[in-house]
């Protein structure tokens, strides 16, 4: 598989980027996963918009133009002869010294990685997904961080392993005040009586493209929507509940806790909002 590090394309194998490099040394860098279908991106403006709002965050001097990370991600979607797929693009601090001590000269990394997309991503998943609240996770919601996509993803990995030995597919982080924020790479969406219900910003999530776009598509097919504060015990006694990703889309969940939600099958509204956003993207990448 091809990279594009800094504007030129290498083989993932080489040794492109530096050991000094404050992303290696310091979990120092931001990054984004985007869908690609029919070889174009996914709304890469709102992707790349979140991206430099992180960088302007975290101190990360973004030279590149977006034409230019465009094309970069072109170029390894290109190399690699993907249609369908997902693409992750990372920036760094860049290369410094063993020391917490970020100098004005540091230029950053820019690394773009390619993958198809995994077998059966799209398909119905009438059975979905079983998850569990987090025993040992949780977000703050005057956390700044929870607002960038950091490539310290140290808890959001030990949280993904604490689901699998969990025997579960994933788990649900929850703030300080014991209500629902998110999963650790994923929104989380409630449905009862017919409305759609989400955890606003403020308990700590970070707002995904995925997720706006969903809220954009239940809006328009005039489903009842609303942001506010989910319990534990609201999300457990919801008529339908799913998650949305990137690279997943619309995801049902038919079990919390070994509880199960809708009967254990997938319920209309997420089978409704799965088919308008797979429209979305067959109008905006078609």
């Amino acid at each position: 598989m091809k990279a594009c590090v800094n504007g030129r394309l290498v083989d993932e194998g080489d040794h492109a980027v530096s050991v000094l490099d404050a992303g290696l040394l310091y979990g120092y860098g931001i990054f984004e996963t985007m869908l690609v279908v029919d070889g174009r991106v996914f709304r890469p403006g709102r992707h790349l918009s979140r991206l430099r709002g992180a960088a302007a965050l975290v101190h990360i001097p973004l030279s590149w133009t977006d034409q230019e990370l465009e094309e970069m991600i072109q170029s390894t979607l290109n190399a690699n002869i993907l249609d369908n797929a997902y693409v992750r693009l990372t920036v760094t601090r860049g290369v410094g010294e063993p020391r917490m001590n970020f100098t004005g000269d540091m230029t950053p990394s820019v690394i773009v990685l390619a993958r198809g997309l995994p077998d059966g991503v799209w398909a119905k998943r009438p059975d979905g997904v079983r998850l569990a609240v987090s025993r040992n996770f949780s977000v703050y919601s005057l956390d700044p961080r929870t607002k960038i996509k950091s490539t310290n993803y140290l808890v959001n990995a030990l949280a993904k392993q604490e689901a699998e030995a969990l025997g579960v597919d994933d788990v649900i982080l929850l703030n300080e005040k014991g209500v629902v924020a998110e999963c650790p790479t994923a929104n989380i969406f409630a449905v009862s009586g017919g409305c759609i219900m989400t955890p606003p910003a403020d308990t700590g999530l970070l707002p995904g493209v995925t997720r706006e776009a969903v809220i954009e598509v239940a809006r328009a097919a005039a489903v009842a929507f609303e942001e506010r504060e989910i319990t534990v015990a609201e999300l457990v006694n919801a008529d339908e509940v799913f998650k949305t990703s990137s690279i997943m889309g619309v995801v049902p969940v038919t079990e919390i806790d070994g509880r199960k939600i809708g009967g254990g099958r997938t319920g209309p509204v997420t089978r409704r909002l799965q088919e308008r956003y797979r429209e979305l993207i067959r109008k905006e990448c078609g």
